[in-house]
């Protein structure tokens, strides 16, 4: 038995961290990255903090060699 193919294969998350300063043991959060469960079929998951990196990088890129 076959399984159709999802209609997607890239999952961008936009749920906020916490609001206020984390610590353990005296030593201070500085960042967070969750990942979501990866699926069968799925190729990628992309936070939303990185997704504006990856547009600034993409730019960077484009101007780099003349687009």
């Amino acid at each position: 038995m076959h399984a159709t193919p999802p209609p997607f294969d890239i999952v961008i998350s936009n749920v906020p961290g916490v609001r206020e300063p984390l610590y353990w043991n005296g030593a201070r959060l500085d960042g967070n990255y969750p990942m979501s469960i990866a699926l069968d079929g799925r190729a990628l998951n992309i936070p939303q903090r990185l997704l504006g990196h990856l547009e600034s990088s993409l730019k960077d890129l484009e101007r780099a060699v003349g687009v």
